[in-house]
């Protein structure tokens, strides 16, 4: 990533979802998709529950669901 597109969160997250689903497409594992997210970006990007997750660095600090972007439904 070129450090002179903008930077804002909205896009970083917009962009880590579109990697996300390209790499899941292409069978890569969920651990190692954080992990590429996490030295793409500089952040904290971590695996909890089968579920890509961004951390968040704001109040309420709630991560930022990546990977699958919906929740299964039973």
């Amino acid at each position: 990533m070129r450090r002179t597109e903008v930077d804002c969160l909205q896009c970083e997250l917009t962009r880590a979802r579109a990697k996300a689903v390209t790499w899941a497409i292409l069978r890569i594992s969920r651990q190692q998709i954080a992990d590429r997210l996490s030295e793409a970006y500089g952040e904290r990007y971590y695996v909890e529950d089968g579920v890509v997750l961004r951390a968040s660095k704001l109040p309420p600090y709630q991560p930022h669901r990546i990977y699958p972007l919906l929740e299964k439904q039973s």
